[in-house]
C-alpha cells in the first residue's frame, strides 16, 4: 500500500483535538510521520504551511529471544521503575484529612490559575531571563533544555538525565526542518485505587491530574517563545492496558479518559495537549507481530509464575519481591479493605504480610494474592512493550517524556509526593506556582494540617482539591 498523506485539520470545533482526529484515521498496522508542506490556497490568494501526515506501513520485525534474555529485561524493568531508595511512605499516611467544609469550584478557578502564571512565567521576565540573545539554531535547543529543566517549569532531573549538546542538536534539526516538536509520555491511567492515596472512584479526575494537563501545556507555551514551530504533549494513556490487571472497571477507565479531555477542552489545551489510549498503539503492530506481542506476554507471565525459577534465582527472587511490593500498592484494595480501619489498611498495604491476627493475616493473604498475579502480568506485558518497540515505531519523530525520570527520557513537571494519578489534589490559592496545586496521597494530609476545606464541581460527589482552612 503506498503512502497516504492527511493534512492536518483545522480549528478545535471537536471534543478530539486535531491530532486525535487524525489519530483515529490510522489503520492497524500502520504508522505515521509529520512534515511541513508548502501549499496555496486560490481562494484567498494566500501560501501557508500545514503539517501533513505521512501514514505508511509498519515494517515487521522478528527476533528471538531466550528465557533468560526475557528474565533480565523483567530485572531491568523492576529496576528502573522500583529501583532508588525508598522512604517508608506508611509512616506518612496518619490519616484522611479532617473536613470542616465545603466549597463549590470549577472551570473559571483553573483558567484565573492559568492566565496568572502565563503573564508572570510564560509571557513575562521569566521566560525571557531563559532565552538567549539570538534565538536560532542550537540556542533554542539550548533553550528548551533550560524550560524542561527549571525548577519550576521543569523538572530538574532533566539537567541530568538529557544530554544537553545532543539535545540541542536534535532540536536545531526540527527548527531548520520546521518540525513541530513532539513528546510522548505515558500515563494517566485512571485514579488509584489504593484507599490510602484516593479516596474516589477510578473515573474521578480532580486538580492533580487537571494540574499536570495544565503545567504540559504551559511548557508548550514556554517552547513557542523560542521555537516557532510549536509543540505536542501526547498522553498516551495506558488504563485500558492495565485495567484488568489492577482489578479496575474498563468503563471507568473511558469515563475517566472522557473527563480529562472535557477539563482539557473547557481549558482550551487542546492546542498542545492530546490523549490516546496505549493499547490501541499496539493494535497498530502488523498483525503477525500482534501475534508474538501476545505470545511474549504469555512467556514472560508463565516464567515468572514458576515459583522453582523465581525461587532459585537470587536476582528474580528480589526483583519479584520488589514488584509484588509495589503491585500491593497499586492493585485495586479499595474494595477488600473498605470496612477496616485506617490503621488496619495501611499496616496490610504497606506491612510485611505477617500480621498476628487471623483476620488481618487473612486479609493480608488476600491482597498479596492479588498483588502477585498482577506483578507477573505487569512485568510481562511492559517487557513486551519494550522489545517491540511499540511505541518508538509508532511515533518516529517523538521524544519519550516520563513522569518518572530516566536517562535518556525527558521528565515531565511532578509537583507533590506522588503522580497525579496515585493522590488527591491539594489546592492552595495563595500559594506560589508551581506549588499552588500539588498531588498528594489522602493519607498523608491529616499530618500537614488540622482542618481542610473539600472544593467540589458542582453534582460531583468526590472533591475536586483539599485546600487548607483558614
Amino acid at each position: 500500500m503506498s503512502v497516504q498523506r492527511i493534512l492536518e485539520p483545522t480549528g478545535h470545533n471537536s471534543d478530539k483535538s486535531k491530532f486525535e482526529r487524525i489519530w483515529d484515521q490510522i489503520p492497524n498496522g500502520f504508522s505515521f510521520r509529520r512534515e511541513r508542506v508548502e501549499l496555496f490556497d486560490s481562494d484567498n490568494l494566500v501560501a501557508y504551511s500545514p503539517i501533513e501526515y505521512h501514514i505508511h506501513p509498519l515494517a515487521t520485525e522478528y527476533n528471538q529471544y531466550s528465557d533468560d534474555d526475557l528474565i533480565a529485561d523483567v530485572v531491568a524493568f523492576v529496576r528502573d521503575e522500583f529501583g532508588g531508595p525508598h522512604t517508608p511512605v506508611q509512616d506518612r499516611l496518619s490519616g484522611p484529612p479532617n473536613i470542616v467544609g465545603r466549597e463549590l469550584t470549577g472551570v473559571a478557578v483553573l483558567n484565573d490559575y492559568l492566565a496568572e502564571v502565563e503573564d508572570t512565567f510564560v509571557y513575562g521576565p521569566y521566560a525571557s531571563s531563559l532565552r538567549p540573545p539570538v534565538v536560532s539554531g542550537i540556542a533554542v535547543g539550548e533553550y528548551i533544555h533550560k524550560v524542561l529543566s527549571d525548577s519550576k517549569l521543569g523538572n530538574p532531573a532533566n539537567r541530568t538525565g538529557i544530554a544537553v549538546q545532543e539535545f540541542a542538536t536534535t532540536i536545531a534539526s526540527s527548527l531548520s526542518s520546521q518540525e513541530r516538536l513532539c513528546f510522548v509520555m505515558l500515563g494517566f491511567p485512571f485514579k488509584d485505587q489504593n484507599p490510602t492515596r484516593c479516596n474516589a472512584p477510578a473515573h474521578h479526575v480532580d486538580f492533580a491530574d487537571v494540574g499536570l494537563l495544565c503545567q504540559l501545556h504551559l511548557q508548550a507555551l514556554c517552547f513557542f517563545q523560542g521555537h516557532p514551530f510549536g509543540s505536542d504533549f501526547i498522553i498516551l494513556s495506558d488504563g485500558k492496558l492495565y485495567a484488568d490487571i489492577f482489578g479496575i472497571d474498563v468503563s471507568h477507565v473511558t469515563q475517566y479518559l472522557e473527563k480529562l479531555r472535557f477539563w482539557r477542552n473547557a481549558l482550551n489545551l487542546q492546542g498542545s495537549v492530546h490523549i490516546v489510549d496505549l493499547e490501541e498503539c499496539i493494535y497498530r503492530l502488523p498483525e503477525t507481530e500482534l501475534e508474538r506481542f501476545d505470545e511474549m506476554r504469555d512467556r514472560v507471565k508463565t516464567l515468572l509464575l514458576d515459583a522453582r525459577r523465581v525461587r532459585e534465582s537470587a536476582v528474580l527472587h528480589g526483583a519479584m519481591y520488589s514488584l509484588v511490593a509495589g503491585m500491593k500498592r497499586n492493585v485495586n484494595s479499595s474494595d477488600l479493605l473498605k470496612d477496616e480501619p485506617w490503621d488496619v489498611k495501611v499496616g496490610i498495604i504497606y506491612g510485611d504480610g505477617k500480621s498476628p491476627d487471623p483476620a488481618i493475616h487473612r486479609l493480608e493473604r488476600q491482597l498479596t494474592a492479588r498483588a502477585s498475579s498482577a506483578a507477573a502480568a505487569y512485568a510481562a506485558t511492559n517487557v513486551a512493550l519494550r522489545r517491540h518497540g511499540v511505541v518508538q515505531r509508532v511515533f518516529e519523530n517523538a521524544r519519550r517524556a516520563t513522569i518518572h525520570p530516566k536517562p535518556g527520557q525527558i521528565g515531565v513537571p511532578r509537583n507533590g509526593t506522588v503522580y497525579p494519578w496515585n493522590g488527591v489534589g491539594v489546592f492552595d490559592p495563595g500559594g506560589r506556582f508551581p506549588d499552588i496545586i500539588k498531588a498528594r496521597p489522602l493519607g498523608e494530609l491529616d499530618g500537614l494540617a488540622s482542618e481542610w476545606i473539600a472544593g467540589f464541581v458542582p453534582g460531583d460527589e468526590y472533591p475536586s482539591y483539599y485546600r487548607r482552612a483558614e
